[in-house]
């Protein structure tokens, strides 16, 4: 149970940081706002953009730190932040916490996607505590060694090395960033080399890796939509409604975007902020939920065939919850991806706990799951076209045919 003041905090997402058995919580702060003392639109350099009187902010208000939660099993948490070290000096807007194990090393690290701040790099040292390594790791800063506003950020291996990369959705006049991991907690900036510099006009915030024709490689999908409603009778070129974007991964380190040919859900204009997806109707492909500003929220479905097959898989703990944590391994005929079940992440959104791996032509694949307290489950052979449930410690104990792949257009509501 936490007792304190009130603060801002933007993300959180829950984690067994110590492999207790117990679920943490990890939560991202964004402002020290006091609005008795904050400046009103055009008062200061900070609240104009382009000329235009805004919002305050963030730059030139007060930044914030990170907080982590410890669970004792029995109900209650404790602020144990100091003593993880995830205290540092407040000055940093966070905005979307992203929990993986980036380093292989079987133990969950953290990192904050930051708005006009460097983003923030928690390395677990395997001991209850955490150390900063942002810049040193290479995912502090773009590779200019500027700061950027980042907003949403999703993790997956889009290069297929076995290792969880980084992508962030940044502010506009800016690109998104994919961070590739180069292990032992170093990661490198490829925005360029991936083909992802393309797009430098959209705000971007919720963003994911997904393989939505099933080939067995993580594409990109991220929202769009300005902060600032004024820019839209400003004529300086930005849009408060922006298109969504869809990447496809090449296969060779690159993206391409396919945004224009991938239906009306995506290039239909909203300022959208949330991201999450899902199979919700249990035929194999994923949905995306995205949230947004003032009007309802959207759904987009697959409409298209896939060009593969897949495996939807479910895994839970011997007590039956979600198995936060754990690492799921997918091996086929020479191709083998990595994933993990996630809290978090995205931006301000959860997704499915059932992770979604596309197995292109394969019909059956072998399956390891490392479960959060670092023992291995290994299954198989295991046939596509299933979601299937494992349990730790008993194994497969649920087996389901996809449903039927109704056609029906790409729709939103």
């Amino acid at each position: 149970m936490w007792r304190g003041r009130s603060r801002w905090s933007t993300d959180c997402s829950f984690v067994d940081y110590d492999r207790d058995g117990d679920l943490d919580l990890f939560v991202v702060h964004y402002l020290d706002l006091d609005l008795k003392t904050t400046p009103k639109p055009g008062d200061k350099a900070q609240c104009q953009w382009k000329g235009l009187p805004v919002v305050c902010g963030p730059r030139g208000l007060p930044g914030e730190t990170m907080s982590i939660y410890q669970n004792d099993g029995r109900g209650t948490f404790t602020d144990v932040s100091a003593k993880a070290g995830i205290t540092g000096q407040k000055q940093y807007y966070g905005f979307t916490a992203l929990v993986s194990d980036f380093d292989n090393d079987g133990w969950p690290d953290l990192y904050v996607a930051c708005d006009s701040t460097a983003s923030l790099f928690y390395r677990n040292r395997r001991n209850g505590t955490f150390e900063e390594t942002g810049v040193i790791s290479g995912t502090a800063l773009n590779e200019d060694g500027r700061e950027q506003a980042g907003m949403g950020a999703t993790a997956g291996d889009f290069d297929g090395d076995g290792l969880l990369d980084i992508f962030k959705t940044n502010f506009s006049d800016d690109t998104p960033t994919l961070y590739r991991n180069l292990g032992d907690g170093n990661f490198q900036d490829v925005t360029v080399q991936a083909g992802l510099g393309v797009n430098t006009k959209f705000l971007g915030w919720g963003a994911a890796f997904l393989d939505f024709d099933h080939d067995g490689r993580r594409d990109i999908f991220h929202v769009n939509g300005h902060v600032y409603p004024e820019v839209d009778s400003a004529s300086i070129g930005e849009k408060f409604e922006q298109p969504r974007v869809l990447y496809w991964n090449r296969g060779d380190k690159q993206y391409h975007d396919l945004s224009a040919i991938s239906g009306p859900g995506f290039g239909a204009r909203h300022s959208s902020r949330g991201l999450a997806i899902g199979d919700l109707d249990n035929n194999g492909q994923v949905e995306l939920a995205i949230v947004k500003m003032h009007e309802a929220p959207s759904l987009l479905k697959n409409a298209a065939a896939p060009a593969g097959n897949a495996l939807l898989v479910e895994a839970i703990t011997a007590h039956g919850r979600a198995a936060i944590g754990a690492r799921i391994t997918v091996t086929t005929a020479g191709k083998t991806q990595i994933d993990g079940v996630r809290s978090g992440g995205y931006h301000i959104s959860q997704s499915d706990f059932r992770v979604h791996f596309g197995l292109g032509s394969a019909v059956e694949a072998q399956l390891a799951i490392r479960w959060p307290d670092g023992t291995v489950q290994v299954l198989g052979p295991v046939p596509a076209g299933h979601w299937i449930t494992v349990q730790q410690g008993k194994g497969m104990t649920r087996r389901q045919p996809f449903r039927r792949n109704e056609k029906k257009p790409i729709y939103e509501n």
